[in-house]
């Protein structure tokens, strides 16, 4: 297995939990800020789902062969599961914010020694998690 198609799969299964997590988030939020927060996390797991199908269309174009088990996404990610559906609006928006955070991070490291076209294309999803990252901590001021 190439450098390439371990951190691919391994961003491909850190997309896919985020997704899941955004999904959570978006059908359990409540209190004050219900409406704005469900729409928010609507349009950030709409995003996520495209997101992912890229990915793995990256890793095809590459001739590389995408995980499809969520066994190995929960074993290959650099996010944990979210298992709590009962957090309170601001502990959610906190944890993405630790998320999008490890993401950016971790995704930066990946850039030296892939292909061109695949560091343009990791760079893309962290200037996108980065433009994610300020709107979520604008919501928490």
């Amino acid at each position: 297995m190439t450098n390439t198609h371990t951190i691919l799969n391994t961003v491909l299964a850190s997309e896919h939990i985020l997704y899941q997590t955004l999904r959570n988030y978006h059908w359990n939020v409540e209190g004050r800020e219900f409406l704005e927060l469900h729409e928010f996390f609507e349009t950030l797991y709409t995003k996520e789902l495209e997101l992912v199908d890229e990915i793995a269309e990256r890793m095809r174009a590459l001739d590389l062969r995408p995980d499809s088990t969520f066994k190995l996404y929960i074993e290959k990610s650099l996010l944990a599961e979210e298992e709590q559906t009962s957090l309170e609006s601001r502990k959610m928006l906190e944890n993405l914010v630790s998320s999008y955070s490890l993401l950016v991070e971790k995704y930066t490291s990946f850039l030296d020694g892939l292909d061109p076209v695949t560091e343009g294309f990791i760079a893309e999803i962290i200037e996108g998690h980065q433009k994610n990252l300020w709107m979520i901590k604008s919501l928490l001021k």
